[in-house]
């Protein structure tokens, strides 16, 4: 199976079209209690928070 590129082109890496910045993830219960927390995680600057 052939792909053809698209948005990049020769050995362009597609992840450094993009600026990224760190920032931290945390998800909660209802009742607050922390289920999954992690830091200094690489995200889009573009992505919404």
């Amino acid at each position: 199976m052939r792909f053809e590129k698209i948005f990049t082109k020769g050995n362009d890496n597609p992840y450094s079209m993009f600026e990224y910045e760190l920032r931290s993830s945390e998800l909660r219960n209802a009742d607050g209690t922390t289920v999954f927390q992690m830091d200094n995680i690489e995200v889009p600057v573009h992505c919404p928070n």
